[in-house]
């Protein structure tokens, strides 16, 4: 009898045990590592060197940036940090000793919901920019910023 007394106390500690893991991982019975391989994913899409390519403004002016002599480049990289520059292409302003690239600024950027937020100071003041991802997969990337009603079309 002591014997069964002590299996039966052991197995209810151990369903104990595996209720409270249950509880503790979700237990709604949906498989959460779906969402986040899908998020995994996408940022992994967004990592990397995007040149840009035309700005559309809602205003009439666009500015089409494919053959100037400085093109932006936005890099994102893994650790959530970004960096804006100008790439120079022009071999005359290379021959004059201006270097490649020229930072415009970097800072530390988030994305959820297909809203990109962009963090980066300038002088002593933190300057916080978001943008909604129209469109985004390996060679395209499309931002919209409604605060200057502007859309930047990227390429790898």
């Amino acid at each position: 009898m002591k014997q069964h007394q002590l299996s039966m106390k052991s197995l209810l500690t151990f369903s104990f045990l595996c209720l409270i893991l249950a509880s503790c991982t979700g237990g709604d019975g949906k498989n959460k590592s779906s969402s986040n391989a899908a998020d995994t994913d996408t940022l992994a899409l967004l990592n990397g060197t995007w040149t840009l390519t035309k700005e559309l403004h809602s205003k009439g002016k666009n500015v089409i940036w494919e053959g100037r002599p400085t093109v932006p480049q936005l890099t994102f990289d893994k650790n959530s940090y970004f960096i804006l520059a100008d790439l120079v292409t022009d071999k005359k302003m290379q021959q004059e000793g201006i270097p490649a690239i020229q930072d415009r600024y970097k800072g530390q950027y988030t994305w959820k919901d297909q809203v990109l937020k962009l963090d980066h100071f300038e002088g002593d003041s933190l300057i916080v920019e978001s943008f909604e991802i129209k469109k985004i997969n390996g060679e395209q990337l499309v931002i919209n910023d409604d605060q200057r009603s502007r859309t930047w079309f990227f390429k790898r």
